[in-house]
């Protein structure tokens, strides 16, 4: 559908976790269209940080863990979700550095703004230009330039928090660390 109604040239995004697991038959299915996968990264506290504030224990249910019907009954149930959930996204996303183009941290985005508009310009030219000091709206935040945001939302998770989010992430320690990051306090 993209090749068939794309204006020539095109850039298409695709960025919904879900199709995480499936991004090697993506890519495969759009080898025509010559696709290239970044894999963006972040500090698995500030995104799970993140996701408290934005999803209820409900929606965690609904939308990644039907099993989990009537079992998210406590905060400490809640934070080890969230760090599972982010744990089994790291696994999905290290086997994905093999076929990737190109590899970004949230970290490196928000701190080296022109350099990753360097590499991100080098693979994909349609992109030239970029202005690194340009004001953007992320999510609900008034527009602002990037700005590493970690800290103040790690800052909003308890010590019980912290806790509960690296029990989940435990059992994926080495995925987590081999995307650059680490359990804290565990």
């Amino acid at each position: 559908m993209v090749a068939k109604i794309g204006v020539k040239p095109c850039l298409v995004v695709e960025k919904s976790p879900p199709n995480l697991c499936r991004m090697p038959d993506l890519v495969r299915a759009f080898a025509d269209m010559d696709p290239k996968l970044l894999i963006f990264t972040r500090d698995p506290y500030a995104v799970c940080a993140s996701w408290a504030g934005r999803y209820s224990r409900e929606r965690i249910v609904r939308e990644w863990y039907p099993e989990l019907a009537g079992k998210i009954d406590s905060d400490e149930a809640f934070y080890r979700t969230l760090g599972k959930m982010y744990g089994e996204r790291a696994e999905m996303m290290v086997p994905l550095r093999d076929i990737a183009a190109i590899t970004v941290s949230y970290e490196e985005l928000t701190e080296q703004t022109a350099a990753v508009a360097e590499r991100l310009e080098t693979v994909f030219p349609l992109l030239a230009g970029l202005d690194p000091g340009t004001s953007v709206r992320v999510k609900d935040y008034a527009p602002q330039p990037l700005r590493n945001m970690n800290d103040s939302q790690i800052d909003s998770l308890s010590p019980d928090q912290l806790r509960w989010v690296s029990d989940g992430l435990a059992p994926h320690e080495r995925a987590i660390t081999t995307l650059g990051y680490g359990l804290r306090g565990h």
